[in-house]
């Protein structure tokens, strides 16, 4: 369904409506005039009351400076972190090598702790506290992880839940070391199974080897919430690593092996040396400059901001749309608005001609939207359904009825065949 909004001065092929297309028109009702006391009322507001003043009122400069330290406060790892080396309490300490499981698609990364901080106690705990001095453990699931992934530094410091964070995974099962029913860590691409994925926890379903091959079926699991995909192919057999227990972090100095995860671009396999339209800058493909990378807001291609033409001095703040999603602001009709000649009318030679001929929209040449099948192309004599007298405003409606099948100008007949009817079909002087 599509609403117009159509103005005097033009007619409804303007509006792209097609022959026998159904529509239905709505009377526009005419705009209320306001009373001319409203009016005065206006005239007297200020500056200040109206919204044109120069500045911003008090009021909006605390709201939006509250508004700021809120969004500052929220933001991870904008506000200086204390330099602590031993908090206390927790699993994990400060610099600890861990995995942290991403909650939205529940595979695990590589990451870092950065600091470890615990919830703010409730009301009531903090009122059944009587002695301060006295120190009281801290359980693990009140225990939030500041962590870093190695690979996403863009993402910033993100807070962990305990569950979400444990030791990370360095030992490599052989494969009689593997046995049904057990949880082990393995790399699996939900979406392309055959190819390298990220690294999932998973529980074996089966294990089959035979003389060329080993294959490994296992139940993938996606997170605490209990989700999962069943009878999923392993295809990385000989990667496959051991759960750690719960406090048996690395420390930053150890030289722990990285995983190989699948890459995230398709087209480049996140080649840093092959230039890339896809994840890189969409003009010339370079992946130079981050920072000076410009994202669109409707397809999320990346355009450097010295590529683009014009080109941009800085990022902009507000909403950003490429040259192939943007609208031009010169073709959009408001409402209320006459229609804009198109190129295309512009260069016709109707256009610019001085003749005075009504081409009829282009009703003169336009095909038939339907066909008469009632009475053959060569019949003679009354049409069912068509009264004696029907009158037609085109042509075309008359061959769409059966009655003149040929839409063309002349009604004269052939050698071997009679006229068609006896109707006058035609807007041109030479018809007769």
């Amino acid at each position: 369904l599509l609403s117009l909004q159509m103005e005097d001065g033009h007619s409804l092929f303007d509006y792209s409506v097609g022959l026998n297309d159904i529509v239905q028109l709505l009377v526009r009702q005419s705009p209320a005039v306001p009373p001319a006391a409203s009016k005065e009322k206006d005239s007297e507001l200020s500056d200040s009351d109206s919204g044109c003043g120069s500045g911003p009122s008090e009021s909006d400069k605390s709201s939006h400076n509250g508004e700021g330290t809120l969004e500052l406060e929220g933001q991870p790892g904008t506000a200086a972190q204390p330099d602590w080396t031993d908090p206390g309490f927790g699993l994990y300490k400060i610099n600890d090598l861990v995995d942290a499981r991403d909650t939205d698609m529940g595979a695990w990364f590589e990451a870092q702790v950065v600091n470890v901080t615990r919830k703010k106690p409730s009301s009531e705990s903090a009122e059944s506290c009587t002695d301060p001095d006295q120190p009281t453990a801290v359980p693990e699931e009140d225990v939030i992880y500041h962590v870093k992934y190695d690979d996403y530094p863009e993402n910033g410091v993100v807070q962990m839940s305990s569950g979400n964070v444990r030791a990370r995974a360095r030992t490599i099962l052989k494969w009689h070391q593997l046995e049904v029913g057990q949880v082990v860590m393995v790399n699996y691409n939900p979406d392309e199974p055959k190819e390298r994925g990220f690294w999932y926890d998973a529980e074996i379903l089966q294990k089959r080897e035979t003389k060329l091959t080993r294959e490994l079926n296992a139940k993938i699991l996606l997170g605490e919430t209990g989700d999962s995909l069943n009878d999923c192919t392993i295809i990385l057999v000989d990667e496959i690593y051991k759960i750690e227990e719960p406090g048996t972090a690395s420390p930053i100095s150890a030289g722990t092996p990285k995983r190989q995860s699948g890459p995230v671009c398709k087209a480049c396999k996140d080649n840093p040396n092959k230039t890339c339209r896809v994840c890189a800058c969409h003009i010339c493909g370079g992946k130079q400059d981050p920072d000076k990378q410009l994202m669109c807001d409707e397809c999320d291609m990346a355009f450097h901001i010295y590529c683009l033409n014009p080109p941009l001095s800085r990022i902009p703040d507000e909403d950003w749309y490429c040259p192939e999603c943007r609208n031009d602001a010169s073709e959009v009709v408001l409402a209320g608005e006459k229609l804009k000649e198109s190129k295309k009318k512009q260069k016709m030679a109707s256009a610019n001609s001085s003749s005075r001929r009504d081409w009829g929209k282009g009703m003169a040449c336009v095909g038939r939207t339907k066909e008469c099948t009632i009475v053959p192309s060569n019949h003679y004599g009354p049409i069912p359904g068509i009264p004696v007298g029907t009158m037609w405003k085109f042509r075309v409606q008359v061959s769409e009825s059966g009655v003149h099948r040929p839409h063309v100008a002349g009604i004269h007949g052939r050698s071997n065949d009679g006229a068609y009817s006896l109707v006058l079909a035609g807007g041109y002087e030479d018809d007769i």
